[in-house]
């Protein structure tokens, strides 16, 4: 006999009795659940938000928390918080669970803008210290000053708040959005030729570039064979630890997000070669406006080429 699909039966244990066993547990019961009368008010996206979201997609199907004290992505309200959802994506311990709950995100992400900025219109200060890493080969039209920005290891997601916002105070937005990205555009940013574009000068053989970033990535084991794509996953993993140090991938990640081009300015100290690569344009996949944001790598410790390690940024601004 069929069974109404809003009806279950089971058994209070489980039995291994013999067939024909009647003792009242082996019985089966019976439990019918309430017809749905309508549908969940909060499986849909408020008309607010989704005029600002950069997906199409109007529902989160599927979304299970992955914590009992992170609520589930379908639980936020009219706006995001991205500190929350960091934490959420902190639960994920692996790439393809990283990229499904990125996905859903997507009706809550909100798209933002790059912008022109300069030190006396956002009132930023200048940071004299990273200033004189600047490298006299630098072809600009404005004369461009290093701007103190956060040292808390939120230094890159900081100059892309600069850029958007004008202060580096929306760094866990930034972040979240750097994931967001990269987890799922990860074949884009693996690519060769994607990360061909902007680099102006000609690399010496297949695959240079991308096989670069992934020796500088401090996932990359010197001596052991490697594999590209394995090394972006476990990067981009490793970004889910607030305050995490960040490198050239999310760089480009960063350019997308504000959808404009970034220079990489990369000092006149260390290897030659990791200085060819890293200093270099940067395109983002969808471009929507003509400024460019100018980032520099930098050091907190020495300006001593025999003691140079790159270990922050700053964005490099007019005085107007």
């Amino acid at each position: 006999m069929e069974q109404d699909p809003n009806t279950i039966s089971y058994r209070d244990i489980s039995c291994f009795c013999r067939y024909g066993c009647e003792h009242a547990e082996h019985k089966l019961r019976q439990h019918i659940f309430k017809k749905p009368t309508q549908q969940l008010q909060d499986r849909s996206v408020t008309q607010s938000v989704r005029k600002n979201i950069s997906s199409p997609h109007a529902e989160v199907e599927d979304c299970q928390p992955t914590g009992a004290d992170i609520p589930c992505v379908k639980h936020f309200s009219n706006s995001l918080d991205p500190l929350m959802a960091l934490k959420r994506l902190a639960k994920c311990d692996s790439f393809g669970l990283l990229h499904h709950e990125c996905e859903a995100l997507n009706p809550y992400i909100r798209l933002i803008q790059g912008q022109r900025r300069s030190l006396s219109s956002d009132k930023l200060m200048v940071d004299t210290f990273a200033s004189g890493f600047t490298p006299k080969d630098l072809i600009t039209s404005q004369t461009m000053f290093a701007a103190k920005i956060r040292m808390d290891g939120d230094c890159l997601p900081g100059c892309g708040s600069v850029f958007a916002f004008g202060k580096d105070d929306h760094s866990d937005l930034l972040r979240l959005l750097i994931i967001h990205e990269l987890a799922l555009h990860a074949d884009f940013y693996t690519k060769e030729e994607n990360l061909m574009k902007g680099y102006q000068k000609e690399t010496s053989g297949s695959n240079e570039l991308v096989h670069a970033y992934a020796m500088y990535s401090d996932k990359f084991i010197p001596g052991v064979k490697f594999n590209v794509r394995k090394i972006f996953e476990e990067e981009t993993l490793g970004l889910l630890k607030l305050k995490s140090f960040m490198g050239i991938w999310q760089i480009f990640a960063l350019s997308s997000v504000l959808r404009m081009q970034i220079t990489s300015v990369y000092p006149q100290l260390g290897n030659p070669l990791v200085r060819q690569h890293l200093q270099r344009m940067i395109m983002p996949r969808v471009k929507s406006t003509s400024h460019i944001a100018f980032i520099m790598w930098t050091s907190t410790r020495s300006k001593s080429p025999y003691n140079w390690l790159p270990n922050h940024f700053v964005p490099l601004l007019p005085f107007r």
